[in-house]
């Protein structure tokens, strides 16, 4: 959720009065947060994790792509025009996505796939990677802002249409799995039981 620490800049850029972003970026956006995030922590088990998170991905680079074609064709304006409004509701849309999806399943599934022997050490290490891309992503979203007005966009875009990618090709379902289930289906990748499976049909 780094993006939301920029979230002031990046209303402003669309057009809004800083008083106007500063409220909708604090105030706003964090009655909203917690609102998603409740319920979603409370039915975390009511969907799949897989369902969940691959959703919520196309829903997150869906949201960075179309905010970054708004600005790569000239289409939001300070003053004139619904683009901007169209950029700040798609932010808003990334922030509770997230918060509903990703900021839930994440923390959910580091603890389901590690086994009890090392299931700290791994969580530790999951939040401080949390932490760290957390700083990248502060760090380099103004020098991204500053030398394009979409580029940023698109290149969050892609990292998260790419994630989905690859979870949906490795990322084996937990819930309601047992443990040594969990261990058995790491070991044989979803893609790898769908490739033998259409080999065994034609052969």
């Amino acid at each position: 959720m780094a993006i939301f620490a920029y979230a002031p800049t990046l209303f402003s850029q669309a057009g809004l009065d800083p008083g106007t972003a500063s409220f909708l970026a604090s105030g706003l956006s964090a009655i909203l947060m917690l609102a998603v995030s409740v319920p979603a922590t409370l039915f975390a088990d009511s969907w799949d994790r897989r369902t969940s998170v691959l959703t919520g991905g196309l829903g997150l680079s869906s949201c960075m792509f179309i905010i970054g074609c708004l600005y790569a064709t000239d289409s939001v304006h300070a003053s004139v025009g619904v683009g901007r409004w169209f950029v700040i509701v798609l932010i808003f849309c990334f922030a509770l996505i997230y918060v509903g999806t990703w900021g839930v399943v994440g923390k959910i599934y580091a603890s389901e796939v590690q086994p009890a022997k090392t299931r700290a050490a791994a969580n530790s290490l999951a939040q401080g990677l949390g932490f760290f891309t957390n700083w990248l992503v502060a760090f380099a979203t103004p020098i991204f802002l500053a030398q394009s007005s979409f580029g940023a966009y698109f290149l969050f875009g892609g990292l998260a249409l790419f994630t989905v990618i690859v979870l949906a090709l490795f990322m084996p379902e937990t819930r309601g799995q047992s443990l040594e289930s969990i261990q058995d289906a790491f070991h044989a990748p979803r893609w790898g039981r769908h490739l033998h499976s259409l080999v065994s049909s034609v052969g």
